[in-house]
C-alpha cells in the first residue's frame, strides 16, 4: 500500500490542481481549485489526516445556511468530493470519499426547454442567408442531440457520420468518447448547411463563426448563449436547457436511465436519475390539477 505523504490541505490541493490539468479542462480546474480553497478557509490548513467526514458535513450545512442557490451548493460539494476521491485513492485519507454527500438537483434557473418553445425558436429563424441557416441548424442540433454548448462549439465535421445519422465526440466533462444522434429535421437542415459551410470555413469546426475577426473559425460558446438569449420566449431558457429538455423527453418516452446516461454522456447514472425525480414532480402536479 502506498504510504501517505502527510500533506496539509493546501499541499494536497496543489497536487490535485497539478493532476487535474491532465484530466479536466483549464476552466474546470480553476473552478475546482477556487471552490476547494473556500473549504480550506472554512476548515483551516490542517493535516489531511485530521480531516473527517463530519467536518465536511458541517461545511455542507454552513453552505446551505448561506444565500447560495441549490445548484451552487451542489457544485461546491461535487468539487470537494472529487478532491476527497483524489486523496482517498492516494491513501492520504482513510475514510471512504463516497461518504461526502452531494445533493441532487436540476437547475431551476435553466429549466428543461419545452418542445413547443424549442420548436418556436428553431422555426422562427428564417434561413435567408448563411448565418441564419447556421443558427437554425445549430439550434436544431442542440435540441435533438442534447450536447453541452462547449461540445457543440468543439464539434468538427470529421466527428459526424452524416449518412448514418450519428457522430462521436469526446465529453467535455469526463473526457470519454460517446455517440451523439440527431433527428430527421436536423438531418435535413445539415444537408442544406454543409455545402454552404464549405464556402466560408477556415477551420474544421462544424458550426463556424461569422464574426469579422474570426470568420470561418471555431464558434464561441458566448455566441451560442447570445443567440439563445435573443430568441428565447422565456427568461429561464439557456443553451443547457436544450440538454435538460432531451433528458426529460427521454424519461417521458420511457427510456431506461442507463440509456439516458449513454445518450447524454453522464459519467454516473445518478445524474440521469435526476430527470426521473423531476418527472415524478410533474406527475404530482398533474394529479393536483385533476383533484382541484
Amino acid at each position: 500500500m502506498r504510504e501517505p505523504k502527510g500533506l496539509t490541505l493546501k499541499e494536497g490541493l496543489s497536487e490535485f490542481t497539478e493532476w487535474g490539468m491532465g484530466k479536466y479542462s483549464c476552466s474546470t480546474v480553476r473552478t475546482y481549485t477556487d471552490l476547494i480553497g473556500r473549504f480550506i478557509v472554512f476548515a483551516g490548513d490542517k493535516p489531511l489526516a485530521d480531516i473527517k467526514v463530519t467536518e465536511i458535513a458541517k461545511y455542507h450545512g454552513y453552505l446551505k445556511n448561506k444565500d447560495y442557490a441549490d445548484s451552487s451548493v451542489a457544485f461546491m460539494m461535487v468539487a470537494l468530493r472529487q478532491f476527497m476521491k483524489y486523496l482517498f485513492l492516494r491513501h492520504e485519507i482513510t475514510w471512504d470519499y463516497q461518504l461526502v454527500s452531494v445533493p441532487k438537483y436540476v437547475s431551476r434557473s435553466y429549466a428543461p426547454v419545452e418542445t413547443v418553445d424549442a420548436r418556436a425558436m428553431i422555426d422562427g429563424i428564417r434561413a435567408e442567408n448563411f448565418r441564419s441557416l447556421r443558427d437554425k441548424t445549430m439550434l436544431s442540433f442542440l435540441y435533438s442531440s442534447g450536447v453541452r454548448v462547449a461540445e457543440l462549439c468543439c464539434l468538427e465535421t470529421k466527428d459526424l457520420h452524416i449518412q448514418d445519422g450519428h457522430g462521436s465526440i469526446i465529453s467535455k466533462k469526463n473526457r470519454q468518447l460517446r455517440m451523439v444522434f440527431w433527428d430527421d429535421a436536423t438531418a435535413q437542415l445539415m444537408k442544406e448547411y454543409l455545402p454552404q459551410r464549405e464556402l466560408w470555413a477556415s477551420s474544421d469546426a462544424m458550426f463556424i463563426s461569422m464574426d469579422r475577426k474570426n470568420r470561418g473559425g471555431k464558434l464561441s460558446t458566448r455566441s451560442v448563449q447570445r443567440l439563445v438569449a435573443d430568441l428565447r420566449p422565456k427568461a429561464n431558457i439557456s443553451p443547457h436547457s436544450f440538454r435538460h429538455g432531451l433528458g426529460m423527453r427521454a424519461v417521458k418516452a420511457g427510456i431506461h436511465p442507463r440509456y439516458i446516461q449513454k445518450i447524454l454522456g453522464h459519467k454516473n447514472i445518478n445524474s440521469s436519475q435526476i430527470y426521473l425525480d423531476v418527472h415524478d414532480e410533474d406527475v404530482v402536479k398533474a394529479y393536483q390539477k385533476i383533484a382541484a
